[in-house]
């Protein structure tokens, strides 16, 4: 897969996640879009550790190739 195919099906569907939330809001229902914000969050968080990890383990010097 080509990262621009990547980037362009990511864009795609982060413009259905945000076209479903405003229908949602719409509508007086509060509760999907405040789901979805809350795992947004997380998800962010999550993958904010990860790649914080994996800085630190290349910054120390250890080879990566062994370890994985």
């Amino acid at each position: 897969m080509s990262r621009n195919f990547i980037l362009l099906f990511g864009a795609i569907c982060w413009i259905g996640v945000a076209a479903v939330a405003v229908v949602h809001l719409m509508l007086g229902d509060v509760v999907v879009p405040a789901g979805m914000a809350i795992i947004f969050v997380f998800w962010t968080g999550l993958r904010r550790h990860y790649l914080a990890t994996v800085r630190a383990e290349i910054s120390s010097g250890r080879d990566l190739a062994r370890t994985r």
